[in-house]
């Protein structure tokens, strides 16, 4: 299943997110910050993951992979539930 990294994360008026930097937030960037807080799963699973979402556009997971994704992104604390709920939409059509 590939999971598209590069999908911009916007706000609900359609404009995309910024860091306080500037730099626009796009579904890797939620991925990595998720990943790198998860207590849960297990750390060179969750290491590889979070490297592979920074630096590609594009990652192919399996069934266990985006668990471990989803799992991560429910608890995390990092973003608010408007980011959370696009990624987690996304996470939901990966095929």
């Amino acid at each position: 299943m590939k999971l598209d990294c590069s999908k911009p994360i916007n706000n609900v008026k359609g404009m995309q997110y910024k860091t306080p930097e500037g730099e626009a937030v796009f579904l890797g960037d939620v991925l990595v910050e998720a990943l790198s807080a998860d207590k849960a799963g297990g750390k060179m699973k969750i290491y590889a993951l979070a490297q592979k979402a920074a630096t590609n556009k594009e990652i192919e997971v399996d069934a266990a992979d985006l668990k471990v994704i989803k799992e991560a992104v429910e608890s995390c604390t990092t973003y608010n539930n408007i980011i959370l709920g696009q990624v987690l939409e996304a996470l939901e059509n990966v095929k």
